[in-house]
């Protein structure tokens, strides 16, 4: 037997060696191809996990080296886009999400709105408002139900000025999600922004009836209804948000703010800032709500108080607001003596005080009567030159200073009664417009060093028909004008 025979296979067997060999070849092309693959895929998973455990800046260097050798690979560029994205570099990232965008035009492997929606993220990102509108508006022609991508638009909307548009955006991811109470509230706060405070303030009450606990929506309904005046339904809103640990302090100063804007309510106002004081923690917040407290009580005649308030505003920060101009007007109001009881005494208390300085003005009264409870009005006739001329003196025994409106309802009365002058009275002050209004008539004005020094004066000579005489025979005449300041009433008394 010839030894070539063994050694040379056959035509059968070369065949099957071929095939032998194109099978081992084939299984190592897949094997080569799944392991690319699956590697690849290995390698973004990891890269994924270091993106959304905060370890961006680490995956982006390999992500880099995935894109040199896999470009084109629509994974690697999403992902390396979510990850600049987190690294803030949001330049890139769009570039990287156009890339994606036009690698799923022939693939179809992302939905639209998977592109849109971070594209959009990245252009707001970068204060390219209108490129993310654009791209928003195009992207919802083509998939309308995408909430992710109408709740961009608003935020869109919002930014560029036009917050009815974003209402509108709301109000169909409302027809899309249904009653949800975060939209809702999202709507509310734009509804406020653009200007249809009707409908913010629905919008909030419908959130408090889906949910009565809801605190960002009792702060809106709130603030919402006193802003338009009505403050009895603030008030239990209000009272509810300050029963509440979170929102104690919101709800007591708002409590306090309602009660202040409805009159007859200042003891209750003034207990509520107390309150507001007991959770104040900074110098500043302290110092106004002091200030506040100190104001009501002088409005309403608790000058005590509010002289005390004032004190402990002054040592706290002496430069405060008008607080030491305030205590100096206020300071000695409180104290006992006359200059005490015209400010703060009964009407009772207040008449002999009265009735000093009209014995100083030698004033016979005809008359007299109490107004706006506090203030006496006096219809009197005082000598002059042998003559009676009819006269009227109005205490005005307010704790603020008196304006133009004031003397203008002084100067009806004059003329009603047809006096020949008018002498007011206050241990406040008046205010500039009512001292221009004053000097153009037969009207006098008396502050508070005018009134110590009359009642320390008694008698004022020259303004009766009895009136002493000059060497020369000319009585000692004092003309009203004169009676204005404390210089002129010291020279009628001689004492200047």
């Amino acid at each position: 037997m010839r030894p070539e025979i063994w050694l040379m296979p056959d035509a059968g067997g070369r065949t099957m060696i071929v095939v032998v060999i194109g099978a081992m070849a084939l299984v190592s092309l897949i094997g080569m191809t799944l392991w690319r693959h699956f590697g690849l895929s290995l390698k973004l998973s990891r890269f994924s996990s270091m993106v959304h455990h905060g370890q961006a800046a680490e995956a982006l260097h390999g992500l880099r080296l995935l894109e040199n050798r896999h470009h084109g690979d629509i994974r690697v560029h999403q992902l390396l886009g979510q990850g600049l994205m987190v690294a803030g570099e949001y330049g890139q990232a769009a570039r990287e999400w156009e890339i994606v965008h036009l690698i799923n035009r022939h693939e179809r492997v992302l939905a639209l709105a998977e592109i849109a929606g971070p594209l959009a993220d990245c252009q707001m990102a970068l204060g390219e408002w209108r490129d993310a509108q654009g791209g928003l508006l195009l992207a919802l022609k083509a998939c309308p139900g995408e909430v992710g991508l109408l709740e961009r638009l608003a935020m869109v909307y919002l930014k560029r000025g036009m917050a009815r548009h974003a209402v509108s955006c709301y109000e169909n991811i409302l027809k899309l999600e249904g009653e949800e109470i975060v939209t809702i509230l999202k709507m509310a706060t734009v509804q406020e922004i653009a200007g249809d405070l009707r409908g913010a303030l629905a919008s909030a009450l419908h959130v408090l009836r889906l949910d009565a606990k809801n605190g960002p929506a009792a702060l809106m309904a709130a603030r919402l209804y006193a802003g338009f005046g009505n403050h009895a339904s603030a008030e239990p809103i209000w009272r509810g948000l300050a029963a509440r640990k979170e929102y104690r302090g919101e709800g007591l100063t708002g409590l306090a703010a309602c009660l202040e804007a409805q009159p007859g309510r200042t003891e209750d106002t003034v207990d509520a800032w107390l309150e507001v004081l007991q959770v104040t923690e900074t110098k500043t917040e302290r110092l106004e709500v002091l200030y506040r407290m100190a104001s009501l009580l002088l409005q309403s005649g608790d000058i005590r108080k509010g002289v005390l308030l004032l004190e402990e505003i002054v040592n706290l920060e002496p430069g405060y607001r008008d607080a030491a101009r305030q205590l100096e007007r206020y300071g000695d109001l409180y104290a006992g003596g006359d200059i005490g009881r015209f400010a703060t005494g009964s009407i009772e208390e207040f008449r002999p005080v009265s009735g000093k300085i009209l014995d100083a003005f030698g004033i016979t009264v005809l008359r007299d009567k109490v107004t706006r409870k506090r203030d006496l009005v006096v219809h009197g006739v005082v000598g002059k030159e042998g003559k009676r001329e009819t006269v009227l003196v109005h205490f005005s025994r307010s704790l603020s200073a008196l304006g133009e409106r004031d003397l203008q309802e002084v100067a009806d009365e004059m003329r009603v009664l047809r006096g020949k002058h008018a002498w007011v009275f206050s241990v406040v002050g008046f205010s500039d417009d009512a001292k221009a209004f004053a000097r153009s008539r037969q009207m006098s004005l008396i502050e508070r060093d005018e009134i110590r020094t009359l009642l320390g004066m008694g008698f004022v000579p020259g303004l009766t028909a009895g009136a002493p005489e000059k060497a020369g025979g000319k009585p000692v005449v004092v003309g009203y004008e004169k009676a204005a300041t404390n210089a002129r009433l010291r020279q009628s008394a001689g004492v200047a």
